[in-house]
């Protein structure tokens, strides 16, 4: 099969120094709830099924012989799109038999362009089994309160389908829906009119990424999309919720939602220290003042979208502490508004500088920060250091002052009798 687009990108990312390659394509869609089921299992049966290996079994032996080198696919959400994308991991050909990047390469681009077709169809019997799996996987994350927690908070505070999509949400039915014949229609759509972008990580030569998408691709040009975000609906919802869980969990989990005011992407990096104070290495506020000083919670989270200026705060209580768990909460946030931060900052600067060096000896974080830079996602780490040296800590307090409380949240689950 071969593979007609108009609209692509290649970010060509050359380092010499590591020991190995990284090659990723990403095909780009609206963020769609009813797409996220043909997604898993399009991807499960990319992984499993193709024209060149019958069998599972097959393709791992394949991939001994590559010495581990093995196409990964994961399904991802940044902003309103979702990302389908392939990544291979491969140690630099230099080091092995000449033949071997040809190999790899040929692995991959099966993996995307060759999947096992029959009678213009997927596999019957493969489809029917994996969603049978996909249906015990939903079950079983319902079972867990982490996972549970996740998946309703962000269904009560969601005011669009577009904006945050979860597996959990689907449903048998949909589920049932899915066949060999339309599951084939949703892969085709995928590949043939989807945005896409490569990314490709190492010691790549520009004239070979040229020939391998010449040899695999028919592109007709190399024009280049604009990625956009959509703005994010305003929170608005302020109702306390007690929400008794139907399923028995042996705790409970009061999660409070903050969002900023008149937040834009520029408060983005104060958002992720507010987050390292609340909840670090360096800093334990929330911890210190719930777990250690009043003896009230199991433990204590906090986390962040950049996206959308929010900030959660998870506290694994017990009911009858529910309301002591919120004035602490208030507490440790008067704290950040308005006491010197000036020693804990130096602390969360300190632990930067030396992550920052730590980066440069890791490819993978610094594929991911060129990806997100790419996307607009993010900073490059010289900007962000700029950036972070010059915060102080009254410019933490006013960003702290900003905080409005958009949800406050109680998961309350039931002992079994």
């Amino acid at each position: 099969m071969v593979l007609k687009v108009n609209n692509y990108k290649i970010n060509f990312i050359k380092n010499t120094n590591f020991n190995s390659k990284i090659l990723s394509i990403c095909f780009f869609r609206e963020a769609k709830q009813s797409e996220l089921v043909y997604m898993n299992l399009l991807r499960n049966y990319l992984i499993k099924a193709n024209n060149i290996f019958q069998t599972e079994e097959e393709m791992e032996i394949e991939t001994l012989k590559l010495y581990g080198a093995s196409p990964m696919i994961t399904i991802s959400q940044i902003g309103t799109k979702l990302c389908f994308e392939f990544t291979i991991n491969y140690i630099n050909p230099k080091k092995i038999a000449n033949d071997y990047e040809e190999d790899v390469i040929k692995l991959f681009f099966n993996t995307i362009l060759n999947p096992l077709i029959i009678d213009n169809q997927f596999k019957k019997e493969f489809i029917e089994t994996e969603k049978e799996k996909l249906k015990l996987s939903i079950k079983q994350k319902f079972l867990n309160i982490d996972s549970y927690l996740n998946y309703d908070i962000l269904k009560y505070i969601s005011n669009s389908e577009s904006v945050n999509l979860n597996i959990m949400a689907v449903t048998e039915k949909e589920i049932n829906d899915v066949n060999e014949k339309n599951l084939y229609e949703f892969y085709k759509k995928i590949i043939f009119e989807s945005y896409f972008e490569c990314f490709a990580f190492g010691d790549f030569t520009s004239r070979y990424l040229k020939n391998t998408f010449k040899k695999y691709f028919n592109i007709t040009n190399s024009q280049n999309f604009d990625y956009k975000y959509d703005e994010i609906e305003k929170v608005t919802r302020k109702k306390v919720v007690d929400h008794n869980a139907k399923i028995k969990f042996e705790q409970a989990v009061l999660t409070i939602v903050y969002k900023v005011k008149d937040y834009t992407l520029e408060d983005s990096l104060k958002l992720m220290i507010l987050k390292n104070l609340l909840s670090s290495s360096v800093s334990l506020l929330l911890y210190n003042e719930l777990r250690e000083k009043q003896n009230i919670c199991y433990s204590t989270y906090a986390s962040v979208s950049q996206l959308k200026g929010m900030l959660k705060i998870d506290v694994y209580t017990s009911p009858e502490n529910k309301n002591k768990a919120i004035s602490g909460i208030d507490k440790v946030i008067h704290y950040l508004q308005n006491k010197d931060l000036t020693l804990i900052l130096q602390k969360i600067k300190k632990q930067y500088k030396f992550s920052e060096q730590r980066q440069l000896d890791n490819k993978f974080s610094i594929f991911n920060k060129k990806y997100c830079e790419i996307m607009k996602m993010n900073k490059t780490e010289k900007e962000i250091w700029n950036e972070l040296k010059n915060i102080t800590s009254k410019d933490m307090n006013d960003f702290a002052k900003r905080l409005k409380k958009a949800v406050e949240y109680f998961l309350k689950g039931e002992k079994d009798e």
